[in-house]
């Protein structure tokens, strides 16, 4: 694999500048915008626990590896951006399923191993071009979907936010996905507007872990 090699993925790049991404790049405040309020809303609640202190640092870690991936344009920066928004996703479905759901981490533990496996299977035979490359995000779409579903039943205090997130999430595919469609007539894409939902999506998710009463203890 050549790690530096140069990627075009998105309307803004035209060139290896490094500030080829303008729009791109600069919208990654928004993840950090996100982080902020996230690690406020922890603190004012007094809720110290590590695990919602480590999405608060993964969102965080998606702003810097995504700015990185959008200035540097790189086969490197890909893999750093998309490696904590996996991390991020995963953390958060096992803690979902254990503050939400009230599922045992154990059994938590092995449905995000679960979902792991389901979604390298997608990776493996979905055609990665399609939706300029959104597919891959076609598994966490479904599973946030579920368990959006699943908590106005349980947890109607998460569920707003679960769905909230959910309908984000869709919005932010449709602009990622748009990007290389709109080059034509509008030379900045739309991949900025996949950051700014996006970021908001992270929010969402974050604080729906809070925002529940006591779940029972379901396996």
């Amino acid at each position: 694999m050549n790690w530096r090699e140069p990627l075009f993925r998105y309307c803004e790049r035209q060139d290896t500048a490094f500030w080829g991404e303008p729009c791109n790049a600069a919208s990654n405040l928004a993840f950090l915008l996100a982080a902020w309020a996230c690690w406020r809303h922890v603190q004012a609640g007094g809720r110290r626990a590590p695990d919602l202190q480590a999405l608060v640092v993964l969102i965080a870690g998606v702003a810097a590896g995504s700015f990185a991936f959008h200035t540097f344009a790189e086969r490197w920066a890909e893999i750093a951006d998309m490696g904590f928004i996996a991390l991020f996703q995963l953390l958060f479905l096992q803690r979902l399923l254990v503050r939400v759901f009230g599922w045992r981490e154990g059994w938590a533990g092995a449905a995000t191993a679960l979902f792991v496996l389901v979604d390298r299977i997608c990776a493996a035979t979905l055609p990665a071009q399609w939706w300029n490359g959104s597919i891959a995000y076609a598994p966490a779409a479904l599973v946030l979907a579920a368990v959006s579903v699943a908590a106005w039943r349980q947890q109607r205090a998460a569920a707003g936010r679960l769905s909230a997130a959910c309908a984000l999430f869709a919005l932010s595919l449709l602009l990622r996905s748009a990007d290389r469609a709109v080059c034509a007539w509008l030379p900045a894409g739309t991949h900025a507007g996949w950051h700014i939902a996006n970021a908001l999506v992270l929010y969402l998710l974050t604080t729906a872990l809070t925002a529940h009463a006591q779940p029972r203890n379901n396996l």
